[in-house]
């Protein structure tokens, strides 16, 4: 049972990651433009954004090659959690956006 709930969401998780990893490279793309602000490269919150979102095409590929490799050598927990691993971006781009949006007022300069 537990082996092929693991396979279902290991399939599940690469569709998504796989949609929204491609979805992603745009904001990736246009992610340095958050440095145009005189000031924004020295603050910290614009800075794990920015990082966030340039680095989440790249976890999305390594989660779903990850979650796969673990699959197939039949270890099924560690294939879920290397599924998972993509949310850890998505944490920290949502938890920077919050922080530059309530305490700094919107402002990528801090």
């Amino acid at each position: 049972m537990q082996q092929k709930l693991s396979a279902l969401f290991v399939v599940f998780a690469t569709c998504a990651w796989v949609l929204l990893g491609l979805v992603g490279m745009i904001p990736a793309g246009f992610s340095v433009m958050m440095f145009d602000a005189p000031g924004s490269e020295k603050n910290i919150a614009t800075n794990v954004l920015v990082y966030s979102l340039l680095t989440f095409p790249i976890i999305c590929g390594g989660a779903v090659i990850a979650s796969w490799v673990t699959l197939l050598s039949k270890k099924y927990g560690t294939a879920c959690l290397c599924a998972c691993l993509p949310l850890v971006n998505c944490a920290s781009a949502a938890s920077a956006l919050t922080w530059i949006m309530l305490v700094q007022g919107g402002s990528f300069r801090g």
